[in-house]
C-alpha cells in the first residue's frame, strides 16, 4: 500500500497539512488515533499572523464557517485595542473550540481527497529511500509506504519513541491551567487579558463562540498550587478573581479543568510586552 504522504495525527497540523497537499494532487493518508476528539484544553485561537497563514493554506474559510469566532478586540486594564486597525495583516484572532476545529479540518482533508483511517495507530516506522510504517487499523496491521511520513501526533510521545527521537526541553517555570466556561461577562468579540505583575499572575479569556469562554490562569510554578480536576475548580476561580479577572458570579464550568504544560517561552510569546499582538 503506497501513498505520496502519510500523516500520523489528524489534529490542526496534520489535518491542515493533509488538506493542503491533497488539494495539490498528492495521494495522502491520515492516521488518527482517537475515535473522537476530546477537550484537552489547548490551542483555542489563531493570532493575527496565524489567521493570515490559515488563509494562505486554504483552511480559513472552513474554520470560520464551521467553528470559528472572529475576535476584533484585545482588552487589558490599560487599553482596548482594535486588532483589525492595528495589526499588520488587518486581522483579529480566530477563536474556536479545539475539538470542533480538529474535526472541521479532518473533514476538510477528506473532502480534498485525503484518505482518513480512524481510529488507527502507528506501531512502527522504518526509514529509508522509501520509508514505511505499520498502521493498525481495524483488525489489521497494514504496511504503508510513502515518499514522506509526517509525525503530527502532538504532545503524545508515541511517534517520538518509535522513531528514536530524544526529548530536550527546559524545565517548566509556570503553572498553567484552563477550563471552558459559560456565562462570563465578556463580549464574544473580545479577548480579555489580565496581567498582574505584582502577583506574577496572568489570566486570559478567549471566546470560541456560542457564549463559551476558554479561561486560562498562569502563575509561577514555585507557588505550589494545584489546578487540576473538578476538585480544584473553586481554587481556579479564586485565582482568576484574585488577579482582577472579569466578574465570575454567573460562571459555570462546562469542561474539564486541566493543567496546560505548554512551553513557558511560547506562553511569553503569546503575551508579548505591552500586550502587543502583531
Amino acid at each position: 500500500m503506497s501513498y505520496d504522504i502519510l500523516v500520523i495525527g489528524g489534529g490542526i497540523a496534520g489535518a491542515g497539512f493533509a488538506s493542503a497537499m491533497a488539494c495539490q494532487g498528492a495521494k495522502v493518508l491520515v492516521s488518527e488515533r482517537t475515535p473522537a476528539f476530546s477537550d484537552r484544553v489547548r490551542g483555542e485561537a489563531l493570532i493575527p499572523w496565524g489567521v493570515e497563514e490559515a488563509q494562505r493554506l486554504g483552511v480559513y474559510q472552513c474554520l470560520v464557517e464551521n467553528c470559528g469566532n472572529i475576535v476584533q478586540w484585545w482588552s487589558t486594564r490599560e487599553a482596548r485595542r482594535d486588532l483589525f486597525a492595528t495589526t499588520r495583516s488587518g486581522h483579529g484572532f480566530l477563536d474556536f473550540y479545539h475539538p470542533d476545529m480538529q474535526q472541521c479540518l479532518l473533514t476538510l482533508a477528506a473532502h480534498a481527497g485525503a484518505t482518513i483511517w480512524r481510529p488507527a495507530e502507528a506501531v512502527e516506522v522504518t526509514p529509508g529511500e522509501l520509508p514505511s510504517a505499520i498502521i493498525r487499523y481495524g483488525d489489521t496491521a497494514h504496511r504503508v509506504s510513502a515518499r514522506l511520513i509526517v509525525a503530527a501526533d502532538g504532545r503524545g510521545p508515541r511517534m517520538r519513541q518509535i522513531s528514536g527521537f530524544s526529548l530536550q526541553r527546559d524545565e517548566p517555570c509556570m503553572e498553567i491551567a484552563g477550563v471552558l466556561h459559560c456565562n462570563l461577562a465578556i463580549a464574544e468579540d473580545t479577548a480579555e487579558v489580565v496581567l498582574n505583575p505584582a502577583r506574577q499572575e496572568l489570566a486570559i479569556f478567549l471566546p470560541p463562540g456560542g457564549r463559551r469562554y476558554r479561561s486560562y490562569f498562569a502563575r509561577r510554578r514555585d507557588r505550589q498550587i494545584r489546578l487540576s480536576g473538578a476538585g480544584h475548580a473553586d481554587t481556579f476561580l479564586r485565582c482568576c478573581i484574585g488577579s482582577g479577572a472579569p466578574p465570575f458570579e454567573a460562571a459555570e464550568a462546562i469542561g474539564p479543568l486541566v493543567p496546560d504544560q505548554r512551553d513557558p517561552i511560547a506562553m511569553r510569546k503569546m503575551i508579548p510586552q505591552h500586550a502587543g499582538v502583531s
